[in-house]
Order: C-alpha cells, then structure tokens, then sequence
C-alpha cells in the first residue's frame, strides 16, 4: 500500500511515498532510531548514545517528561538476582504508553542510572513474533504474561551498572525469569548501553534469546559503495576489557545481526536497497546484504538518514553536540549526509531546491534524548553522567540538561512537552491536541509549514534560530559547569546540589527564552550576517563567477561596525574537484568598487594592503569547513571583503581552478560569545619575542608561549574587545607540567577605573581553566582594558603564557 505525503515549502508542493511493510498492522516507514559511540570515535573518550522516538496510537503518548526513579530493592521474581539496586532517571509518557501492563509501574524508553550505565532503545519489528510467523516460524514470545520492553528497560537501569550485568539480565530472563509467571519475555526491541568505564554494546532481543554486539569498531563502504560489513552475535565470546572498546554502532526498528536461531528465524533479514528515483519513487532493488546503512521497509535510506541518527559514517569524531546539532551556522546541511546534525531531523530536497528536507520532519516524534557518559578519568564514578532530552518533537523542541545522580526533575520540564506542542501548531494543520497519535488525527495530514519552523534557508530564522540559540547557549553552560566539576573537589553532597541548583537554572532559564523566543545575543542579533540570511540580498552578500578561473570570493559587512568578529569560515558545498596541494587564504579589505563583470582569477578591486585573517592548510575536499581565524583588532567590520587565493609568497596562485571549487562555497561570519571570551596566545601582543613549545601536555590550542625569568621584563597582553560591559571573572589555562616554572607569575587586570597585579603559582598542573583571583572586574565597551603577564618573576625559571578567559556574570 501506498500513500502521499505532502509539504508546503515556500509555495513548492513536495510529494513523498511511505508505505508498509505486509504482516504488520501500521505503517513503519518513520521508524525510531538509535546511535551510540565511544572509545576514539568520540571527542574526549566518553561514551555517547542517541535516540529518537515516535509515537502512533495512544492519545496521551505525545506527553513526555523525565521521571526519577529511586531503588527500593524490589524483585520482579525468583529470577532477579539483582534486584533494584539503583537510582535512575528515565523518560517516559503519560498515561498507558508510560506504563507497564502487568505492575502499574512507570516505565522509561530511554534513561542513564547513577552509577553511569546509559540506555536507549528502539522496537524491533523484524524481532516480532508476528514477523516470524509471517515467514513460518513459531512465536517465541509471551503475548499474554511476558515482561514488556519497557519494563526491561527499568529493570536493566535499576540493576546494572556494567554492561556485562546486562547480559546477565537477559540470560536471567530468556525463560520468563519468574516474571508473572511468564515463559518468555513480550519483548521485541534493540538496545544500546554504555557504562561508566566507556564499554559499549548493542543487544538485540526477542522473547527467549538475543545477541550482543560489541561496539569495536568503525564502519567503512566496501569498493561497491556499500556497507556490507556484517554484524555478529558476540555474546559466547570473550568480551573487550573495561575501557577497550571505541567505535560506534547506529539502529532502527530492523535488526542487523547475522545470526540464526536454532529454530531456524534468521535475525538478519535484509537483503535489498532503497532509494529514491528520479520521478520520487521509492525503489527497491538488488541483493546486497548492507545491513549498515538500508533497510527494505524503513526509511533509512529515502533521504531520511541526515537526521535519523543511522548515518554515522562521516569522518567527525562524535560528541553530544554532535547527536543535538554540530556547528549549525549559515547553509547548515549543504546537501551531503556527512557533518550534520541528527536530532533536528532535516535532510535534503530532491532536485536540489532548499536545504531543507526530504523528510523534512518527523511528524511523528514524541522526543529525543542524547546521553553522554563520563570521560576516563573523570571523578565520582559515573555521576557526571549527563542525559539530555528535548520533551517533544526535536525539530521543533530544545534540548536541556539533567543529572540523574540529581534525583531531582526540574518542575519547569514536567510540562514542557506542552510548550514544544504550542511550537507544533506553527508548523503543522492539525486541531485536536488530544486526539492520539499519527494513526488517528495528530497530524494526519502531514502537511508542514518549512517557513514557520526554518526561515528562508535552514536555522537563519523561524523557530529554529532561536532553539539553535538557546542549545548552543546551554552547551557552553554546560562545559563550563563540567569543567567545573571535573576538579573532584565536592562531597557527593556538595556535588548533589550543586548539580540540583544548575540544572534548574538553566531549565527555568532555557524554557523562558523558548516561550518567549528571546534570541540569547540580542546585541548582534540585528547584525548576525551570513550567506543566506534572508533579510539581507544574496547577491549583495557572496559572489561566486563560474568563470574559468576565479580566484576570489567577497563578504558584505558593511553597516556591521562595534562587533567582535571572531573568525570567518569558508565551506565548499558543491565541490566536484577538492582543491588540491597547499591552500593559502587571506582576508583583505577592499577599496574599488566591486564589479561582478571585470573580477576573475588576474583582475579584482584593490585592497587597503592589510590582512585581516589567514588560513595555511593542505587539500580542501567537498563540505569541508574552514575556518579563518581572524586578527583581534579586526573591530570595526564596516566594508566589503574578499577572500583570496594566494600563493606562498602572497601573489594570485594560478595554478588552482576554482572554478568547481568555489562553486556554491557559502561564508559564514562568527561573532562568538560576547559573554565568554577566549583569547589564546596567538591572540596576545607580545613586548618581545617569546618562544613556542608543545612539549608539555593538555596545552590550548595550538602550542603556548615561555619566557626565561632571566634579563630585562618582557611582557604577553591579552586586550578583548568588549561587546557587553559589566563585571568579569578572568581565569588562565596553563599546559600540564610542573618543573622550572615561576612560583610568582604576575598577571596584572587592568580593568575600568583600576589595576590590580595577582601573582600565579606555575608549578601547579594544568589543563584546566584556574580563576585568577576571586573577585569580577568591571570592563567598559571596546579595547580598553586587557590583561598582562610579565616576565619579571623569581630568577632562574620560566613563565607560561597560553590562553585566558573572560567570562560576565550577571
């Protein structure tokens, strides 16, 4: 069967095709997903998990809210060998989609206890014992008695804290475990946990058995372009050590493991391609077994895979920004799968229209969740351990952060599924918020307004620029807050309400901004440019000739003036050819008049002579973003720019053709934090030379800087510009490493109305942001006040200059 989707995008009509797979009563081409990651697939080693849910037919299983749970010590059984040993917190929905049939008890369908095992969980559909007998196998599940996958759920995250025990678990429970005298499990479901020690697996599980899977790897395409790569039942065979595994694993509702039961239902059943043609049909074809990246009756490859947390086959390294939204800036998604952010579900027009979205959002999610576990090394065994939820549709939603060690839900997130909704009625035509889900009146239509939730171009207006605001505020909050903590200096009872205390501020503060869809920088929101922001003329803004050869590329800042700039990036979108051998780029400042007829690769407009930024770097491929970092003084904005190709010596380089290079390259202009300034050494004027090193470790950046106590004083001066006056914190960063350092360093504020010199003790390990002193300093707006470090400190060692902070408190 059959049925049509449409989209209103900006007067465009856009069909799409779903349909079902035979044997089952709904429709499962909007599947959930799940992705984990760990070990050196991820940003600093700790683990990562991913999920999205959907939901069709209860009427309240659109009314997500996280929940905690406190052990009590209850069994489900005489099989339960380990019994509810911990606190976890969950999420879950109201009414019967968030409880167990059986017990009464809430249920989560994804959660992380404190002891630091995270869970999430997708239904299994080909796990179903309607599936196995469709293809003439018996059920092996208890339809009447057996433990529910959700009740699983609670019982592996009250219980386990390895994911070793979770193995045990289901071996306990393959029979029934005692459960309400059950001969089974009712489960047909895939899970994936990480524990504190960053081990990680996927387990696949029907109602009398299951497989592990072991996260060891990273997946590659095969010389066909497919991802054939098996996976195997790994869970008779020795396991990994504790904090050997390092790779990442993706899921929908199909399971992928190559692996027959005895009685003969093979687990692993896909064997055929889908796509999308040209006319928009979906197409299924071939007999390639790519368990990785197609399923048959799923979405995952009909243009859905951006956001559906299945594509993890890019070359970035994963963090949980990576799973909310990673480095979401002006034209986004360009049109690759690689680089893009999972959660916010948007993918790509067919026929190359907008950025926007083949499956432009799941209409049917109810949340998403990314977990992030603690780093090794981290303190307090796995109590760092992070989950952060968006309470309703993540397209439209915002992502907060909760520590279950906590114990505490902040009570503005209780109802936030409601606000998210109250954002749903501007992009979808739907009425009856009570009716149930997809299948029977939420949304039905499918019908969605791409303007109200993405502006013109992706993320530059409509509902998403201020959610992606508001994450990004949150994220910087929250590295700082674990950075914080990261020091292991509290009590857990410190720890415990300094962790309650935070976590509601930000909520109280993240749902306020919301609601009221407060931009967080309301001091350049007005003066935010970028390549594709509507208010602003394309033409006037990017110009790209497809002549031969073009070797240059302008900006439009003018009117833009008293904003700091902190670097401009370049991306190549639509690259056929990378730019091959060494790149040199510079921004400069023109002085003509730019005419778009007379401007190739040998003939441009004049500069001012100055260089404001450069970037040095090797081969630049399709969808690579670069960023040009761009010199401190560079204030005042005001003008048109051009970015240039140049040789080593600073002349035109002819010898690249830019032509499909630049072709479609999009410039995003940065302003960074204006409450959060960091300036590394690089930024620093220094009074002489000072010489570099990366020898000790956990440095910023790029290196750092030292000087010899010895001879007359030399000076590092770190000068911000000030966007927001009023009262700062200053904090430095010092590289590891303990020995032929100064004891008496003397960083010296000087801040409005006053100066005050703080001597540091650089025999101390680094690595870490240090407060200098403890009081705020008032700074006024622009450059006039900095912070200096000399070199005039006891004779016979070394001072260290690496990075400083400046950070405004309320």
């Amino acid at each position: 069967m059959k049925s049509k989707m449409i989209f209103r995008l900006l007067g465009i009509t856009l069909i799409c095709i779903s349909f079902s797979l035979s044997g089952l009563s709904q429709s499962v081409a909007w599947a959930s997903s799940s992705a984990i990651a760990t070990g050196e697939s991820t940003v600093d080693g700790r683990p990562v998990a991913w999920k999205n849910r959907d939901h069709w037919s209860t009427a309240d299983g659109w009314k997500v809210f996280p929940y905690y749970y406190q052990a009590d010590g209850d069994s489900f059984g005489d099989g339960d060998r380990y019994t509810s040993l911990h606190n976890y917190m969950g999420v879950t929905a109201k009414g019967s989609s968030g409880l167990d049939v059986h017990t009464g008890k809430q249920i989560p369908w994804v959660g992380t206890n404190d002891k630091g095992l995270g869970l999430v969980q997708v239904a299994g559909h080909t796990l179903t014992s309607s599936f196995a007998e469709d293809n003439g196998y018996p059920v092996s599940q208890d339809l009447e008695n057996g433990m529910s996958g959700g009740f699983l759920n609670h019982v592996i995250l009250s219980r386990a804290e390895h994911i070793d025990e979770v193995e045990q678990i289901l071996r306990d429970t393959n029979d029934g475990g005692g459960f309400n005298s059950s001969y089974a499990r009712n489960t047909s479901t895939i899970i994936s946990v990480f524990d504190r020690w960053g081990n990680a697996a996927t387990f696949e599980i029907d109602g009398n058995s299951f497989t592990r899977d072991n996260v060891t790897k990273e997946y590659v395409k095969d010389k066909n372009g497919h991802f054939s790569t098996l996976h195997t039942d790994e869970k008779d065979q020795g396991n990994p050590s504790d904090g050997a595994y390092s790779g990442y694993d993706w899921r929908n509702n199909f399971s992928k493991v190559d692996w027959i039961k005895p009685n003969g239902f093979p687990y692993f059943v896909d064997d055929q391609t889908t796509e999308v043609d040209s006319n928009g049909e979906i197409v299924n074809s071939g007999s390639t077994s790519d368990g990785i990246h197609d399923w048959e009756y799923s979405s995952s490859a009909i243009k859905r895979y951006p956001r559906a947390g299945i594509r993890m086959d890019d070359p970035h390294i994963k963090d949980y920004r990576y799973f909310i939204h990673k480095d979401v800036g002006s034209y986004a998604l360009g049109d690759k799968y690689d680089i893009e952010t999972l959660s916010k579900n948007i993918g790509i027009l067919p026929g190359g229209e907008k950025p926007n979205g083949w499956h432009l959002n799941r209409f049917v999610s109810t949340f998403g969740t990314v977990i992030v576990g603690s780093k090794p090394g981290d303190p307090y065994e796995g109590k760092l351990t992070t989950m952060w939820v968006s309470l309703g549709e993540p397209s439209v939603g915002l992502f907060v952060p909760l520590f279950p060690y906590s114990g505490e839900v902040p009570s503005e997130l209780t109802t936030m599924y409601s606000a998210i909704n109250d954002k749903r009625h501007q992009v979808y035509d739907y009425t009856d918020d009570n009716s149930c889900g997809y299948s029977c009146g939420r949304n039905v239509d499918h019908s969605i307004d791409t303007h109200a939730l993405t502006g013109e171009y992706y993320g530059e207006s409509g509902i998403m620029q201020y959610t992606f605001d508001i994450d990004n505020w949150a994220f910087d909050q929250y590295d700082q807050f674990i950075a914080d903590l990261r020091d292991g200096t509290r009590s857990l009872t410190e720890l415990k309400q300094d962790m309650i205390n935070w976590q509601k501020k930000i909520a109280q503060q993240a749902k306020e901004y919301y609601v009221n869809e407060t931009s967080i920088f309301p001091a350049i929101e007005d003066a935010y440019v970028n390549s594709n922001n509507p208010d602003r003329n394309y033409d006037d803004f990017l110009s790209v000739r497809q002549d031969d050869r073009i070797s240059y590329l302008k900006f439009n800042l003018e009117g833009i003036t008293g904003k700091r700039i902190q670097s401009v990036k370049l991306r190549l979108t639509e690259s056929t050819n990378g730019m091959a051998g060494d790149t040199n780029l510079q921004v400069s400042k023109t002085i003509d008049p730019w005419d778009e007829t007379t401007v190739t690769w040998n003939t441009k407009p004049s500069t001012d002579g100055m260089v404001y930024g450069t970037y040095k770097g090797g081969q630049l491929n399709e969808n690579e973003v670069i960023d040009i970092p761009l010199d401190p003084s560079f204030i005042e904005g005001d003008g048109i720019y051009e970015i240039a190709l140049t040789g080593t010596s600073g002349s035109v380089d002819d010898e690249f053709s830019m032509r499909d290079t630049l072709d479609g390259a999009k410039i995003i202009v940065d302003f960074g934090d204006l409450n959060d300034i960091i300036l590394d050494n690089k930024d620093a004027t220094l009074s002489s030379e000072w010489l570099t090193s990366t020898t000790e470790p956990d440095y910023y950046g790029h290196n750092y800087l030292y000087r010899s106590t010895n001879g007359t004083e030399k000076k590092v001066v770190w000068t911000p510009y000030i966007t927001n006056p009023g009262n700062y914190e200053i904090y430095y960063w010092l590289p590891d490493g303990t020995t032929n350092r100064a004891p008496d360093a003397p960083f010296t504020i000087n801040y409005s109305g006053g100066s005050v010199t703080i001597n540091v003790d650089q025999t101390v390990s680094g690595g870490e942001w240090v407060q200098l002193g403890t009081g705020v300093y008032p700074f006024d707006s622009g450059m006039h006040g900095s912070l200096e470090l000399s070199s005039t400190a006891s004779n016979g060692n070394y001072v260290i200059a690496d990075a400083v902070r400046f950070v405004k408190v309320p």
